[in-house]
């Protein structure tokens, strides 16, 4: 009977927790560039994907942890018809603990801010001459991010983010300075499918 009692109040607690909290997962693209690598535009294109839980923590307010995959870096393509041979690309990849605050603007509107801690799984460049290693990058990144949301429906949503980090992602050969900064910084945009449970 003790037994009996105590397992019935662990499957209740676990009921009343699983109650409070949403999960998910995402999928969709990127569009990423580097801040201090020369070059300018979103044109290294990679996918993400990922999971989340959810908790709603007032009326318009919910906090969210995401675990997350996604290609991140820059890329520069040769324009031949301008005489331009240079050919650059940076690839990254992350695995990523966004933690985000969620506040519903309206029915289908939401909006995000928050921060991601990053760990690079991976990274390589690219030039005309094939792939590289040298001037590494840290192996851990803080970004903070902002985005919109359009809720299609209880459970499918819409996500725009854009990811900034407010850490180097890695320091300039011979600490070299790029206008006022000491280091690259990634800045990614997201766009993704959300489906809630």
């Amino acid at each position: 009977m003790k037994k009996l009692v105590i397992i019935s109040f662990i499957a209740l607690s676990i009921n009343s927790f699983a109650q409070e909290f949403n999960g998910g997962f995402l999928a969709g693209l990127t569009a990423s560039q580097v801040d201090g690598d020369g070059y300018g535009g979103f044109d290294k294109t990679g996918v993400i994907v990922g999971v989340f839980v959810n908790r709603q923590i007032s009326d318009k307010t919910t906090w969210q942890m995401e675990l997350i995959y996604s290609h991140r870096g820059s890329k520069k393509n040769m324009q031949p018809d301008k005489d331009d041979f240079v050919f650059f690309k940076i690839h990254l990849e992350y695995l990523e603990v966004p933690l985000i605050i969620n506040y519903e603007y309206s029915e289908r509107i939401s909006f995000d801010v928050g921060l991601s801690i990053g760990r690079l799984i991976k990274y390589y460049y690219e030039n005309e001459q094939g792939e590289f290693t040298s001037n590494p990058f840290y192996k851990y990144s803080l970004g903070l991010i902002i985005g919109v949301n359009y809720h299609l429906s209880e459970h499918v949503i819409i996500a725009l983010r854009e990811t900034y980090s407010i850490y180097p992602i890695r320091g300039y050969a011979n600490n070299g300075r790029w206008w006022y900064k000491t280091g690259s910084f990634s800045n990614s945009l997201s766009f993704t499918v959300n489906y809630q449970f």
